[in-house]
């Protein structure tokens, strides 16, 4: 199947002076500055593959710029395996473009983070769009190893200011720390079974899990009378998600999903009290279940 997400990553962007240790200022125009990027995940070829293409806005002239990103994945083997400058990177950066830490793909690879970025100091630079985003640049990736629940998350990294690592706007001298916000999760589809016994249940229903209090795995069961966008989501105590073990259109039938534990980024959270919460058109329904580590 073929996946594609976008998620904006907002920046408060200016430049940078000679010196590293300038102070940091706020963007000294209207609109702040902007870095986007769609990812899409494509598990029908062979290897399978992941494209992120970067975005970014500014509404001024840029004497260069530069951002980076990295990626965390569990048992998913992701390679990244080529990189390349839009048009208007390509035009429009006297200096690079550079698209890998160190310039080297292996190192890339090894730290598991990419660059993006070049320089033109003189004028008239790179042209900000009021109009939207433009692409700067296009990475592709490729796995071949995945289990169902697994995740691929591609989130901003943020550096000292002064490290160049940010807009440089033509005529303004100072620093800055991007600040990032949101990051891209793809989680793949959980194993979700149909245990429908040939009798197609008249109500939507969700079922207290089992076994329960439960280490380190537990099964939860739901009906699904008709044809409906399902999604169960399970949430700590203070009401932040967990990790969303469906999300997607059901036929009508009974169905058994497990969770192992662990949220959407794969890490294990700690012994408590969770709760799991289904939606299904106008029905919603929450239980509450026990891990005990």
């Amino acid at each position: 199947m073929k996946y594609k997400m976008i998620v904006l990553l907002l920046a408060i962007l200016v430049s940078w002076g000679v010196a590293s240790n300038t102070q940091a200022e706020i963007d000294p125009y209207l609109i702040p500055d902007t870095l986007a990027i769609q990812v899409t995940v494509d598990t029908t070829t062979v290897p399978a593959t992941v494209v992120v293409e970067v975005y970014a806005f500014s509404d001024s002239l840029l004497a260069g710029a530069s951002a980076g990103f990295s990626w965390l994945n569990s048992s998913v083997d992701l390679t990244l395996d080529t990189a390349y400058a839009s048009q208007l990177l390509t035009d429009g950066f006297g200096i690079g473009p550079f698209f890998y830490e160190d310039n080297s793909k292996a190192t890339s690879n090894a730290n598991k983070r990419f660059l993006i970025g070049g320089a033109q100091l003189f004028t008239p630079g790179i042209p900000g769009d009021a109009s939207g985003r433009r692409l700067w640049a296009t990475y592709e990736f490729s796995f071949t190893t995945w289990t169902d629940g697994d995740s691929i998350v591609v989130d901003t990294m943020q550096f000292n200011a002064g490290s160049g690592y940010a807009f440089s706007i033509q005529g303004v001298v100072g620093a800055v720390e991007p600040v990032w916000e949101g990051r891209y999760v793809f989680q793949f589809p959980t194993d979700v079974k149909d245990v429908t016994d040939g009798n197609l249940p008249q109500t939507f229903s969700l079922q207290q899990n089992y076994p329960n209090p439960f280490n380190p795995t537990t099964r939860i069961s739901f009906d699904v009378p008709r044809k409906s966008n399902i999604t169960l989501t399970v949430y700590n105590i203070l009401g932040q998600k967990v990790t969303t073990l469906v999300d997607r259109e059901m036929a009508p039938g009974s169905y058994e999903v497990d969770w192992d534990g662990k949220t959407d980024g794969g890490t294990e959270v700690a012994s408590g009290v969770y709760f799991y919460k289904i939606k299904a058109d106008s029905f919603v329904e929450t239980k509450k279940m026990m891990l005990v580590r």
